[in-house]
């Protein structure tokens, strides 16, 4: 933990209380700290009782804040639901604005489109052009600071690409849920390109070990055992 940026430890538990979710000062599971790791957050000693908060399907979480607070200074609950799906929970919501960065990089890459010379362009090649681009920029930073390997790159692109124009699509038009919240999250659309690389991992994990099963029972059978 950076000594620069101490938790207050009192301010978060009162506003854990406010919320109506109990906890306790303890390390959470070495399990979980890896899991919170991965996605750039680190964990405070605070565990959180999840099992009677009725919006939220899971049993237990874990305070973290984000492992750099020039990018996100916020406290937030760290949770995976029954589902399997890992999210968060806002407790202190962050300060930091990303906004003039998100408008100098979006006046850049306007700028440099619309300093093309394009020829006429029907509407399947705009969707073909922009398929290909966002694979070689955007999605290629976002692999980069996932670490996924090349021969894994398409499988990532397969599985990411479309969430990643779907996010595009409902942060555009605005959409919400029922509650009036956004239905594209900050802090869940951050650990999703993480939570699709871990899952092609496992499935890689899995396969590996189906296979040398397989392997084994030929050997087996291959010797009349």
């Amino acid at each position: 933990m950076d000594k620069t940026r101490e938790p207050d430890m009192r301010k978060i538990k009162e506003a854990l209380d406010s919320m109506g979710i109990p906890c306790k000062e303890c390390k959470a599971p070495e399990s979980q700290l890896e899991l919170i790791k991965s996605f750039n957050y680190e964990a405070l000693p605070i565990v959180v009782d999840l099992s009677h908060t009725d919006t939220i399907d899971a049993e237990t979480g874990v305070v973290v804040q984000f492992g750099d607070p020039a990018v996100d200074n916020g406290v937030y609950i760290f949770t995976v639901l029954r589902s399997g799906q890992a999210g968060f929970i806002v407790v202190i919501p962050g300060t930091v604005s990303r906004a003039p960065i998100v408008r100098k990089v979006t006046g850049d890459v306007t700028n440099a489109i619309n300093g093309i010379d394009f020829p006429p362009l029907m509407a399947f090649d705009m969707v073909e052009i922009t398929a290909i681009a966002l694979a070689n920029t955007f999605m290629k930073m976002i692999m980069e600071a996932c670490r996924v390997p090349k021969e894994y790159e398409q499988a990532f692109l397969h599985l990411y690409m479309p969430k990643f124009l779907a996010n595009v699509g409902m942060y555009f038009i605005g959409a919400t849920n029922k509650d009036g919240s956004p239905m594209v999250y900050e802090e869940i659309a951050n650990m999703e390109p993480m939570m699709v690389w871990r899952s092609i991992q496992k499935g890689a994990v899995n396969n590996e070990g189906e296979s040398t099963g397989g392997n084994n029972n030929r050997s087996t059978e291959g010797t009349g055992e």
